[in-house]
């Protein structure tokens, strides 16, 4: 039979709050920085390669605001 590994209840809650405040951040960085209107920008661009670094640079910009934004916590 199959052996199956279950973590303590705290264990579990733990690693549930650390999903719940990633995605939580992570949500509010991509509305604080405007990434999916970005995103849609790019296909309707007249210049897509400038739609595109504009693009790149909100995310590389709001990788860092994520990472601030998780040591905090």
């Amino acid at each position: 039979g199959y052996k199956h590994a279950y973590a303590p209840a705290e264990q579990e809650a733990k690693a549930e709050a650390a999903a719940k405040a990633y995605t939580a951040a992570q949500k509010k960085v991509t509305a604080d920085f405007n990434l999916w209107a970005l995103y849609d920008a790019i296909k309707t661009a007249k210049n897509p390669k400038s739609a595109q670094k504009k693009y790149d640079k909100a995310v590389a910009n709001a990788e860092k605001a994520l990472v601030k934004a998780l040591a905090q916590k």
